[in-house]
């Protein structure tokens, strides 16, 4: 009967109950929680079931049990937060950190698992909170990141042409007249947990390929700059004091070590630019919860 429940809760998503726009908006919204798109078939697959017995929440639909005064919004996300915080409980699993589990947000453990998706280790996951720098196949994964509300697009001076990675960032696609190398269109995304993450795409110096890669790393300190997408160009709404300060004090660190060492929001890692770690990617969309994340 269970599994009959799940795969109703999934027709909910695939069939006409709701329509394709409806849909967006449940997922906009999930989105607004945490959820990532990395994750959203966790959602479905583990939590789903919890709210088989009103689809409306899951479709878009009007919402039948709103209470008077209560927006479609509210009364969908009362609706939702319950199996969310399942959803939370079931991917960080029984190693993951006791500080994930109790200060860290949705998004933290849903990043954190699309992450662990990527196909990495638990050594390599412990690596990640030290800050170590990561690169998995392809643009996705840097455009599902991108797509969430938290983030933002922010500068940084990871993979410019003239630095020591044999990758540079681009926008577009390599060979083409449009295609832009430049490192001004990363994005940011903060959150209790992981503090600040930062991610782009790259394509390998000196060739026409356009096989891009997703470069990803956690920072210690958050920089909200909010760059200007289209431009890359400083937006007028600048980091905040006590992030620049703590943003500075992390280069300081990190020059202090001839730039060989990363500062993370849990430790430091050798795994810069030029000696960032190849995961092999995500290969199918499962259903399995992820667990254990981590060493012990």
């Amino acid at each position: 009967m269970e599994h009959q429940r799940v795969e109703d809760s999934k027709g909910v998503w695939d069939t006409e109950l709701g329509a394709e726009v409806e849909r967006m908006a449940v997922t906009e919204q999930l989105k607004n929680e945490g959820v990532t798109p990395g994750q959203m078939h966790n959602f479905l697959s583990v939590v789903g079931p919890k709210v088989a017995d009103k689809p409306e929440a899951l479709s878009g639909r009007p919402m039948t049990d709103a209470k008077d005064g209560q927006s479609e919004y509210d009364a969908r996300g009362a609706a939702l937060a319950g199996p969310v915080q399942d959803l939370k409980k079931k991917i960080d699993g029984k190693s993951a950190p006791p500080l994930l589990k109790t200060e860290g947000s949705v998004l933290d453990s849903c990043v954190l698992a699309d992450i662990k998706d990527q196909g990495a280790s638990n050594a390599q996951m412990n690596e990640v909170l030290a800050g170590g720098q990561f690169m998995v196949p392809g643009r996705e994964l840097a455009e599902d990141w991108a797509s969430m509300p938290q983030s933002d697009t922010r500068r940084s001076s990871h993979h410019t042409p003239e630095g020591k990675s044999k990758y540079e960032s681009g926008r577009g696609l390599a060979g083409t007249p449009e295609y832009q190398m430049d490192s001004r269109r990363h994005t940011g995304t903060s959150a209790p947990f992981m503090h600040h993450l930062l991610s782009g795409t790259v394509n390998e110096k000196g060739t026409q390929s356009v096989d891009e890669k997703t470069f990803f790393q956690l920072e210690n300190t958050p920089w909200t700059e909010k760059a200007d997408p289209e431009s890359g160009l400083q937006s007028k709404e600048k980091p905040s004091k006590s992030e620049q300060a703590g943003h500075a004090w992390d280069a300081v660190q990190y020059f202090a070590t001839g730039k060989s060492q990363n500062v993370g929001p849990y430790g430091y890692s050798k795994q810069t630019d030029p000696k960032a770690v190849d995961l092999p990617g995500k290969k199918v969309p499962h259903s399995a919860v992820v667990n254990d994340n981590y060493a012990e």
